[in-house]
């Protein structure tokens, strides 16, 4: 099962800070210091801070919903 991306508080970003994400995908590990799952494409990590910033906007911009459901 794919992590909970949306902002619920089950999700695996609700606690995160932008910064968070841009450190998480640009060193490939979490605030918490444990590695993301190897399929997440270490490319994410050369996007433009603007292209970051529009993929964490996105992120936070869906509804939130609670793991394992639809």
């Amino acid at each position: 099962q794919a992590a909970n991306l949306t902002p619920h508080e089950t999700g695996r970003l609700a606690a995160w800070t932008e910064q968070d994400f841009f450190g998480a995908l640009r060193q490939q590990e979490r605030p918490d210091g444990s590695k993301l799952h190897p399929a997440m494409p270490a490319g994410f990590g050369q996007l433009t801070d603007d292209e970051l910033k529009a993929l964490w906007l996105f992120l936070r911009s869906l509804p939130a919903v609670a793991t394992g459901t639809r």
